[in-house]
């Protein structure tokens, strides 16, 4: 038979990889693949074979103006409501809002959309029940680029609009008091492998760094690399750093849910990437599909 590891072929973009090869120690075949793959210098070849220890987290475009809405709409005292979504990003994304929320003190709850009675994102009947029921500020995670119609009755009612996503814009974004995506900005602003939770977490470090309460995202990489893993987003630049970042991380000092659902299924150490892609985020996506999503937030 065979031995089809013999076989093994890669496109090959053609350049010199001998200096690579020799200052790296790698072989031919490991060089090559960097070089395709657009690391060429030796700079970039090591930034990614031995990234750093700290995450350099950016600061997405707009992040000024949410943390100057937020910090209103706290002095102001009145009710918040998170609404995220049922997959494992938005899950997640909706904790780690809701929570830094609660550090500030602030009166927040969360509505997760149901998967049949709601669809997608956020509704319109939602926009209404949280008018009906004291809500002053909605804060979308996950979702709400596309809410155009939604975001104009929530204005119409008097409410204030903060949408955080990730998705593509369409052809109008949606009127709010503040609309951040990094797929919205432009030139190095500009992130296409940013999850939703990912974009809540920095965004609410900057909000709580404002009061004096700093190393939010440095506290959360097993959730975030979570996130950005189920929510398939591509590994490179800063991407792989969160991933690399939370499974590195020791189960002790994990988020006390998580750690309880890894205990719950048996896992043992080190963690890899099929932990968080096959064992964790399945759980947590089922629950959207079996009943509620708001289950996965409590977690």
């Amino acid at each position: 038979m065979r031995r089809y590891e013999e076989d093994w072929m890669s496109a090959w973009r053609s350049g010199d990889v001998t200096e690579l090869m020799n200052r790296f120690g790698i072989s031919n075949i490991c060089a090559r693949i960097l070089w395709s793959r657009g690391f060429r210098t030796p700079e970039e070849v090591s930034a990614f074979l031995y990234p750093k220890d700290k995450i350099d987290w950016p600061r997405l475009a707009g992040t000024d103006e949410y943390v100057r809405v937020m910090r209103e709409a706290l002095a102001e005292g009145g009710r918040f409501r998170v609404i995220g979504d049922y997959d494992v990003d938005g899950v997640t994304g909706t904790y780690l809002c809701v929570t830094a929320l609660r550090l500030l003190g602030a009166e927040v709850d969360y509505r997760i959309p149901d998967r049949v009675a709601d669809g997608y994102g956020i509704s319109e009947e939602m926009v209404r029940n949280a008018a009906q029921e004291g809500i002053r500020t909605i804060v979308t995670v996950d979702n709400g680029i596309a809410a155009v119609k939604q975001c104009a009755l929530a204005k119409e009612l008097g409410l204030r609009v903060v949408v955080t996503d990730h998705h593509d814009p369409q052809e109008h974004l949606p009127v709010a008091d503040c609309v951040i995506d990094p797929k919205v900005a432009e030139g190095s602003d500009r992130y296409d492998n940013i999850c939703g939770a990912v974009v809540a977490a920095l965004l609410n470090d900057a909000l709580l760094a404002s009061e004096g309460m700093n190393g939010y995202c440095d506290h959360m990489t097993e959730i975030l690399a979570l996130a950005t893993l189920c929510d398939v987003m591509e590994l490179s630049g800063f991407a792989r750093d969160i991933l690399r970042k939370g499974l590195s991380r020791p189960v002790r000092e994990w988020n006390p849910g998580l750690r309880a659902l890894f205990e719950a299924n048996e896992l043992n150490e080190p963690i890899r990437p099929y932990t968080f892609g096959f064992v964790l985020g399945p759980c947590i996506n089922a629950l959207g599909r079996l009943e509620t999503a708001d289950y996965g937030v409590g977690l």
